[in-house]
């Protein structure tokens, strides 16, 4: 959230007659999703930064053990891996063992939204506000 917000400060600093001329159309150019999305972002990141941090909470998300990335181990023979004893004919393989891993929601407008999703919709309307800053300043 911190760096995301640094965006704007850093086309602020380095071109502050440009973007603070152009800013204004361009927030107004948003939907009011998008504008809404920023002011709370930055709540989040004043939070984050100055206070005890960001609004959110956690739930636990209950997934087989199977399906845990796996890819950092290396070789298949480092991975999980689930055994059990031969099961007798005509029985269905019993459930695999789960684990619970953490997910955090932001509450928007009384909603919880996942904070990996909220971050990703910020992380594209920053990656926009740099776009649009330049295509709107190519020239000169």
């Amino acid at each position: 959230m911190s760096a995301a917000r640094s965006v704007g400060y850093v086309l602020q600093k380095e071109e502050k007659k440009k973007y603070d001329v152009w800013f204004p159309s361009w927030e107004r150019s948003l939907t009011s999703e998008e504008r809404k999305l920023l002011k709370f972002m930055n709540r989040q990141r004043v939070a984050e930064v100055h206070s005890e941090g960001a609004e959110t909470t956690a739930e636990l998300e209950y997934i087989p053990i199977v399906e845990l990335r796996q890819d950092r181990f290396g070789h298949p023979a480092y991975g999980l891996h689930v055994f059990e004893p031969p099961l007798p004919l005509g029985q269905p393989p019993s459930t695999p063992p789960s684990i619970g891993r953490p997910v955090h929601y932001f509450t928007i407008d009384g909603n919880p939204e996942k904070v990996v999703e909220v971050c990703g919709l910020y992380l594209q309307l920053s990656e926009r506000l740099v776009h649009d800053f330049i295509e709107a300043h190519e020239s000169g």
